[in-house]
């Protein structure tokens, strides 16, 4: 017996809109206050992991004894029904991705004195079945705990719900596990557009020159803000690597000023001072720039530098004093002028 509505069933809307090559997301808007999808649990997600924070974090974490006590009883079929009604109730109160950790937590404590077997099948049936979004990342979150990479049908169903971006961050966490993880987040990265392609890229690895090429060309484009993936990409992508070698092409040279200029925007994540010397790569980017002034000279981006170093002094470190002299150089070039204005 099944308490969701089959017709509701977001998994359903979702496969039905994918087998119609249409976006995952084509009439399922299941993002809070209109957001773009994923994006407060993205938001929540790197505050949380970069500065150990968020404004949800810093609230009361949820009381989770209502989730514990419906997995407790989930093997009884005669509480089948509760079971979910009590499951739904919950998450329409509280997002689900402050619950996850402590609920995975519990369930690995309690070990054998819970039916897990029943869990995995409750957890599978939450995320096919379910018509409410955090239900659904409820029911990816307890997947998680179980190995699903030999399960063909599990790992569909993961595929596929990842594909909605507001999903895609909580089927990585079991996707990242498999044999062939990497080869499945880079297709998810490619197919994803916004807060989907920056977690996709956060957790891919570039094992392949392909890989690594396409990171600096591609992955830092989503529709939210380059700052989320440039990070990734830079360390990836080996931007040091394209900066210290002659030449590169058209869309390299491209990627490589995007990444720089989003680097140097940290107001919602770390960027250019997760660098244990952040002033080598800024000088590497500014002789690079300085050899292709035609290709890629931005007076915008020389002048971000030049900010970054004036608010971040160094005295002891040379390549911050040849920062501020190549930006100075660059800008007043004479070739700089006609483009100092963009």
């Amino acid at each position: 017996m099944s308490l969701f509505r089959p017709r509701r069933s977001i998994f359903r809307r979702l496969c039905r809109n994918l087998r119609r090559g249409l976006p995952a997301e084509a009439g399922l808007d299941l993002s809070r206050d209109g957001a773009l999808p994923g994006a407060a649990d993205g938001e929540y997600y790197f505050a949380r992991r970069e500065n150990g924070r968020s404004e949800a974090a810093e609230q009361e974490p949820p009381d989770i004894a209502p989730l514990c006590r419906a997995l407790s009883e989930c093997w009884a079929e005669e509480r089948e029904t509760a079971v979910r009604r009590e499951i739904r109730a919950f998450f329409t109160a509280c997002p689900a991705i402050p619950v996850v950790e402590p609920v995975q937590a519990w369930v690995v404590r309690a070990g054998d004195r819970l039916a897990q077997g029943e869990i995995y099948t409750l957890a599978l049936a939450l995320v096919t079945e379910a018509a409410e979004a955090e239900v659904v990342k409820f029911g990816l979150a307890l997947l998680e705990l179980f190995d699903t990479e030999q399960n063909q049908a599990a790992r569909d169903v993961l595929l596929q719900t990842a594909r909605h971006e507001e999903f895609t961050l909580f089927a990585l966490f079991n996707i990242r596990d498999w044999a062939d993880a990497n080869a499945q987040i880079w297709q998810l990265a490619r197919q994803c557009h916004g807060w989907g392609k920056i977690h996709a890229v956060d957790h891919l690895e570039a094992l392949t020159p392909e890989i690594e090429s396409w990171l600096l060309c591609h992955g830092w484009k989503n529709t939210v803000s380059p700052a989320y993936s440039a990070l990734a990409c830079a360390v990836q992508g080996d931007l040091p690597g394209l900066l210290r070698r002659s030449g590169g092409t058209a869309e390299e040279l491209a990627g490589m000023n995007a990444i720089v200029a989003a680097l140097l925007d940290e107001e919602h994540c770390v960027g250019i001072s997760a660098y244990a010397d952040p002033f080598a790569l800024l000088a590497l980017y500014l002789e690079k720039t300085a050899l292709h002034m035609e290709e890629v000279f931005s007076g915008a981006i020389v002048r971000r530098v030049r900010a970054y170093a004036l608010e971040h002094p160094a005295a002891a470190n040379p390549r911050h004093r040849q920062t501020l002299e190549l930006c100075a150089a660059l800008l007043n070039a004479d070739t700089a002028p006609a483009k100092a204005a963009d």
